[in-house]
């Protein structure tokens, strides 16, 4: 037979903290200044939306012209509502870039665009830039979700660059869902 007694709760100390007595105060900063280092922005913009095509660009921001040296962005949709059609690399980026393996084209029976580069040279004034228009052909009408798909250091879209003399992911969580489109008649 069990029986049950109170307990009282003990707060537990992460892995970090243990090992090196490191105040919650300090980590706290740590991961402010970590954030901080977030300063390049990716996001979508509808150009066209028929009833049989839709057409975005994506967008980096990059506010303080940090040095990009690479950059993955994964698009995930539904493919029951959507499927992958074009995807156009911005003409003034073409030269400048080398396409990452298998990362210039769509998944259309998982839902997931992919593209990713890294940068051969340079890019000047980039505190705003189209990198590439996609074009998805319209499977039915119906709510269209589409989203940066793990975005995350190390994940499927992140932005590689230096800042403060370090390779870092300078990107910053892009909103989720990146783009909710509804139909006119709903």
């Amino acid at each position: 037979m069990f029986s049950l007694t109170a307990c009282t709760q003990i707060p537990v100390k992460s892995e970090i903290e243990e090992k090196n007595n490191v105040p919650p105060e300090l980590l706290e900063a740590v991961k402010n200044a970590k954030e901080s280092e977030k300063i390049v922005e990716l996001s979508l913009k509808e150009t066209k939306n028929s009833d049989q095509e839709l057409e975005l660009e994506i967008i980096l921001k990059n506010p303080k012209n940090a040095k990009i040296n690479s950059l993955r962005s994964f698009l995930a949709f539904n493919p029951e509502t959507i499927e992958g059609a074009e995807i156009n690399i911005n003409e003034e980026l073409e030269e400048k870039i080398l396409i990452a393996p298998n990362e210039n084209n769509f998944d259309n029976q998982n839902g997931v665009m992919k593209l990713g580069f890294s940068f051969k040279e340079e890019i000047l004034n980039t505190k705003e830039i189209k990198i590439a228009s996609i074009k998805f052909n319209k499977l039915k009408q119906d709510i269209i979700m589409i989203d940066f798909y793990n975005a995350q250091k190390g994940g499927h879209t992140e932005v590689l660059g230096i800042f403060n003399g370090h390779v870092k992911n300078l990107l910053k969580k892009p909103a989720s869902p990146a783009l909710i489109l509804q139909n006119e008649n709903e």
